[in-house]
């Protein structure tokens, strides 16, 4: 082939996978001249470009890797890839956060936007519409409308009791069920006091200990009236001292003192609901303490505001070391023809 310059070459109006290129082969050591195919220039090339990451090109063969932001970098922080609604079947699109949501390296976050709990007032700012707030000294849940928190309820903080944590006292025919949330205390129906107890270790002192217990069924007698509450207990000898709540039409509390399960011993105090301006049964808080110098009694409608029923020494009559609750079918004598039934909904020892 006579040398001409390349412009005077005649030009190729296709180019051919078997079409050749004159290659120089070794340029800087021996070269030589030699022959390649399109198809030879072409996979060399590729192989070679697969060698170098950097040059972008990586993974331009059957077994190569590339990477995502070679193929759609992201234009700031904290954004996703992905196909949103207006993107095309297939269209890759940049994403941006929601509302509540956080991206710190590679994880999402949606810290505040689903469920949280404090003190009322509190609430997480910049929430999601829906997001829930559970305050733990108000009665109610907030939801957030996608402008401002919005009570619902009346709800209460609870804390959840466990049946395997309690010994009976004079079970007799009495039951104890836990299946349907909260421990269900069931005892016969019977005249006269039969204390039926379910106690614990009391904590060591100074020690509070704040029950929610919803009265389901009992007698009602006007005379009597079965009851139900909380309390302390000696265990070398079952002294009792008890904040109890009868169940007849007057309704009454009591700090009251019994020498066993089955036999009264004398009543500290005692009020009706009407003295306590409060209607009836709406006493379902209530809650006993030992400080290290006095038992005391209290009682509250809300779980939150508390009034104070009565205090006596720590070891007057007996030092407790056992906590408890109880029902009892018949208080002081009377047909007692129904059963008592109580729910601990929460137990909650501090």
């Amino acid at each position: 082939m006579a040398n001409k310059k390349i412009t005077e070459l005649t030009a190729i109006d296709a180019v051919s996978a078997t079409d050749l290129f004159a290659v120089v082969d070794d340029p800087s050591g021996v070269p030589i001249t030699k022959k390649a195919t399109l198809t030879q220039v072409l996979a060399s090339a590729e192989r070679t470009a697969n060698k170098d990451v950097a040059n972008g090109y990586a993974g331009l063969d059957a077994n190569g890797d590339v990477a995502l932001s070679k193929i759609f970098p992201a234009s700031a922080a904290s954004r996703l890839l992905g196909r949103g609604s207006a993107g095309g079947a297939g269209d890759w699109q940049e994403i941006t956060l929601g509302s509540g949501l956080t991206m710190v390296g590679s994880s999402l976050s949606a810290e505040g936007s689903g469920a949280a709990t404090g003190a009322e007032g509190s609430e997480p700012g910049s929430p999601i519409t829906g997001a829930l707030f559970l305050p733990n000294n108000a009665p109610w849940i907030k939801r957030y409308s996608g402008a401002v928190w919005d009570p619902w309820g009346p709800l209460y903080p609870l804390k959840k009791p466990v049946n395997a944590n309690y010994s009976w006292g004079n079970q007799g025919a009495a039951s104890v069920v836990d299946t349907n949330g909260g421990i269900l205390l069931t005892g016969p129906a019977g005249a006269g006091d039969n204390l039926r107890v379910r106690y614990k270790t009391a904590p060591s002192v100074p020690y509070t200990v704040t029950v929610y217990l919803e009265p389901l069924t009992g007698d009602q007698s006007s005379a009597n009236g079965a009851t139900f509450g909380v309390g302390f207990r000696q265990s070398i000898d079952g002294k009792l001292h008890l904040l109890m709540l009868r169940q007849n039409s007057a309704g009454s509390l009591f700090s009251i003192k019994f020498t066993n399960e089955t036999t009264f011993s004398a009543t500290y105090t005692s009020a009706t609901f009407s003295t306590l301006n409060v209607n009836q049964f709406p006493i379902k808080w209530l809650r006993i303490q030992d400080d290290n110098t006095s038992r005391k009694l209290f009682w509250s409608t809300d779980g939150f505001t508390w009034v104070e029923f009565h205090s006596i020494g720590r070891t007057d009559f007996l030092t407790a070391d056992q906590i408890l609750f109880f029902v009892n079918a018949n208080d002081t004598g009377g047909a007692g023809t129904a059963p008592t039934s109580v729910r601990l909904l929460s137990w909650l020892e501090n």
